[in-house]
């Protein structure tokens, strides 16, 4: 199974174009739902993709350049799941500098952290429950 990043975006539209707006987001992959809420925002979408830059991509190359839309503000959600992919993302990186700085550095660590990332993003039994 491969975990999803979930995000919310809180939508600002101009006068009038609520409905327009809510058309034309719902035509993007990747919106899960669409709803209008009260000030000061007009809007909430809720995003799921594969990962943080596709999220990122999709709101300013898309959602931002949808006619209507005045200004959005972006959240994005960190389960129990996404924070531990993030700390072995540092984890990796920071160990990948240093075997280049300590060559006597362990390199089966690395290794090991690319092999429990894997079965991690990969392994349903794997992801602990939140």
């Amino acid at each position: 199974m491969l975990k999803t990043i979930k995000a919310y975006i809180l939508i600002e539209c101009n006068v009038g174009t609520t409905r327009d707006v809510i058309d034309g987001l719902k035509r993007f992959k990747g919106i899960k739902l669409v709803e209008a809420v009260t000030v000061p925002y007009d809007l909430v979408a809720i995003l799921e993709l594969s990962c943080l830059g596709e999220i990122g991509d999709l709101v300013t190359q898309n959602i931002q350049l949808v006619t209507g839309i005045a200004r959005t503000v972006t959240f994005f959600v960190f389960d129990q799941t996404t924070r531990l992919l993030i700390l072995l993302k540092s984890l990796l990186d920071s160990m990948t500098k240093w075997t280049t700085i300590i060559p006597f550095f362990p390199a089966f660590s690395i290794d090991f952290i690319k092999i429990l990332a894997f079965e991690y993003l990969h392994n349903e039994a794997f992801i602990p429950s939140s």
